[in-house]
């Protein structure tokens, strides 16, 4: 309908280590998918919780650093974690991240989060105040816990 050009991301969301990031980001077939994603106008990412399985999986546990564990999480998009206040820098977790930027998810026209649930609210404004999603496409109960919660955006 639109004449757009998809492109989709297959590679894992973490690497094991910044030094295993760096390796894997110089391969031609990565450099390319992750150099399209500074000119994508939309983005469509999952939002979340830190109660979601996603945080609570093995795999996921194996990927975290100390600190990331002692900090609270909100939430996590695009594989990026932030906090309640949308703050990123604090999560050693977000330098293993092998897509796209925070800059690039950041500059995307519509970045689009989907998430359902009441208790995603708190994710949710993480992510809004993070910059990671400007467009919501939800259910009325997280609907309103936004609406309900999201004051200070």
């Amino acid at each position: 309908l639109y004449q757009a050009d998809v492109s989709l991301f297959h590679m894992p969301v973490y690497a094991a280590g910044e030094e295993d990031r760096e390796v894997f980001m110089r391969q031609p077939v990565i450099r390319e998918a992750v150099k399209r994603t500074e000119q994508m106008k939309v983005l469509l990412s999952g939002v979340s919780a830190t109660s979601s399985l996603l945080k609570n999986s093995r795999i996921w546990k194996e990927y975290q650093e100390p600190e990331d564990r002692e900090r609270e999480a909100a939430g996590s998009c695009c594989g990026y974690l932030f906090d309640a206040d949308g703050n990123t820098d604090c999560f050693p977790l977000n330098r293993k991240v092998t897509g796209a930027s925070l800059a690039a998810v950041r500059r995307t026209e519509f970045s689009i989060g989907a998430a359902l649930g009441r208790h995603k609210a708190p994710a949710v404004l993480g992510a809004v105040r993070a910059g990671l999603i400007n467009v919501l496409v939800t259910d009325i109960n997280l609907a309103g816990a936004v609406i309900e919660n999201g004051i200070s955006i």
